[in-house]
């Protein structure tokens, strides 16, 4: 049984186990236990063994086009996201990224050339953890902290040196169509 099916199987028994219950709190123990369900199965996710197959060998479904901008810099261990993604477009996270990544879309990385995700705060946090000038605008700062040197020391200080997926050029030019 695929991951799926056990998916499917777990919240047809999820929903049989709260039949009878008042409207509002069976949608609310509905959601608790399907968030708990999906944590549970991305946890231990792993896309390390996928490989580029060729490159921009598949075209994309406008769903995924949209998954994929939603993508970037995203942590790969970041639960809520494949949780809404899977909940909200009924796609299947893993064979998506696996599909990604093998037509090089989608790139797992340590982020070192690429910091844009971080927030103003966090920018500013890792300035000051290497000893760098924390003012300016935020292109300015990210300038500052790329040209440094001590990107990933600054990054690890503030905890946020983890793997994000990042969009190659083909996965940059397939949103640029939507």
């Amino acid at each position: 049984m695929n991951y799926y099916d056990k998916l499917y199987a777990d919240i047809q028994r999820i929903k049989d186990e709260l039949e009878g219950l008042d409207y509002h709190i069976y949608y609310k123990e509905l959601s608790d236990e399907l968030h708990t369900l999906h944590e549970n199965l991305y946890q231990n996710l792993d896309f390390s063994h996928v490989i580029v197959k060729q490159k921009g060998g598949v075209q994309l479904l406008p769903v995924e086009k949209g998954f994929l901008k939603a993508l970037s810099g995203q942590t790969a261990n970041h639960l809520s996201f494949p949780i809404y993604w899977t909940l909200e477009h009924h796609i299947n996270y893993y064979e998506l990224i696996t599909k990604l990544i093998e037509n090089w879309y989608v790139e797992i990385a340590f982020p070192t050339n690429d910091i844009s995700f971080l927030t103003g705060e966090q920018l500013k946090a890792a300035l000051k953890s290497v000893g760098l000038k924390v003012s300016g605008k935020k292109q300015e700062q990210i300038g500052r902290l790329l040209n440094s040197g001590n990107v990933i020391d600054a990054l690890k200080s503030t905890n946020n040196y983890t793997e994000r997926f990042f969009l190659t050029a083909l996965g940059k030019e397939a949103i640029n169509e939507i």
